[in-house]
């Protein structure tokens, strides 16, 4: 950081509820000054969510990217980027920073997605970023979980000769303008090592203060919407996943089998809560009547803020999110096999 009079600051930019709860973390360990640009395909409550960032320690503006149909499929889709497509992506982005983005206001710019909207202008404006991993150690699992990526790792020759013919933005740190990749874990991460760099995410958040993390968990989660957490009662938790959205599994009813063989076998075990991934549209409360259905658009680890969730088991079936749920006596990772029972539905 500079020690200018006028110390520059920081860029996060965020496509995720937990991007957001890790850009959190960061801010507040660091006392840094930052702002925070919101990208709505994946908060999509970003609007109001932001009302609650700013009033954070250190956040000095939260910027909104909103959806438009008329470019982020081609992002989805990593489409080359013919030159119109371009122009109409960086006018997009520019206009959401107030007419033009300045890149000179930041010293660093922190992005968790090559090839979200402000990723991909980044990359097409030639300019240098960090990455973070996305989630809690989810460059571990690439190959497994974003099949959709494996021209990653075959014909490496081609794919580069793609990206210099028609400018495609290759994801997880490949890009020649990402300085840095961040992850939690180095050791069996799925991408290449030399420019990766270790920094263990629960050392961060043991730097902050009870009212630090206070601060965090009133920003996503009021005390109105514990969905009645209440003392002793034994609980098993379940996080969703938007299988039938990512086209992993054929249809929302095998979804929902699979959701309903995981509680038929746990729900022995205590009260049944589901956290539904922020992307899941699957309306839980229409199925599982007897189940409490938290609020989905909450990072699962901010349910380590409050002394209220303790879970008996916390269960998924690919969600790196498990992992980090400091209240569960035990945590189930049911794996990606465990899907291949439910695509016959």
């Amino acid at each position: 950081m500079n020690s200018d009079n006028k110390k520059k600051k920081s860029l996060y930019v965020c496509s995720s509820y937990y991007q957001v709860f890790l850009t959190l973390l960061k801010i507040l360990s660091r006392k840094e000054r930052a702002d925070i640009c919101l990208e709505i395909h994946g908060v999509e409550t970003a609007v109001s969510l932001s009302d609650s960032l700013i009033r954070i320690s250190g956040v000095e503006k939260v910027y909104v990217v909103p959806t438009t149909d008329k470019v982020y499929p081609y992002i989805q889709r990593n489409a080359s980027f013919i030159p119109w497509q371009r122009r109409r992506l960086v006018r997009h982005v520019d206009k959401i920073f107030e007419g033009k983005f300045d890149k000179d206001k930041y010293d660093e710019i922190n992005i968790y997605w090559d090839l979200s909207y402000v990723g991909t202008y980044l990359n097409i404006k030639k300019i240098h970023y960090i990455l973070h991993e996305d989630s809690l150690n989810s460059y571990k699992h690439i190959k497994k979980n974003r099949p959709n990526y494996s021209y990653i790792y075959s014909r490496p020759r081609i794919k580069f000769q793609l990206k210099k013919l028609f400018g495609i933005v290759i994801p997880f740190g490949y890009s020649k303008y990402c300085d840095v990749i961040e992850v939690n874990d180095i050791e069996g991460i799925e991408i290449p090592t030399d420019k990766v760099r270790q920094v263990v995410r629960k050392d961060i958040e043991n730097t902050l203060t009870r009212e630090e993390k206070k601060s965090i968990f009133s920003a996503f989660f009021s005390d109105e919407k514990k969905e009645g957490v209440s003392g002793e009662e034994k609980r098993v938790l379940i996080l969703t996943e938007p299988f039938f959205l990512t086209g992993r599994l054929p249809s929302k009813e095998a979804q929902i089998k699979l959701y309903e063989d995981i509680i038929d076998k746990y729900k022995g075990e205590g009260r049944i809560y589901i956290k539904a991934h922020p992307r899941d549209n699957v309306k839980y409360e229409e199925y599982f009547k007897e189940a409490v259905v938290m609020q989905k658009n909450v990072p699962t680890e901010v349910l380590n803020f409050d002394e209220n969730f303790k879970f008996e088991k916390a269960i998924t079936v690919t969600s790196s999110a498990v992992q980090g749920i400091d209240g569960a006596k035990e945590k189930l990772y049911l794996g990606p096999e465990f899907l291949e029972i439910y695509k016959k539905y």
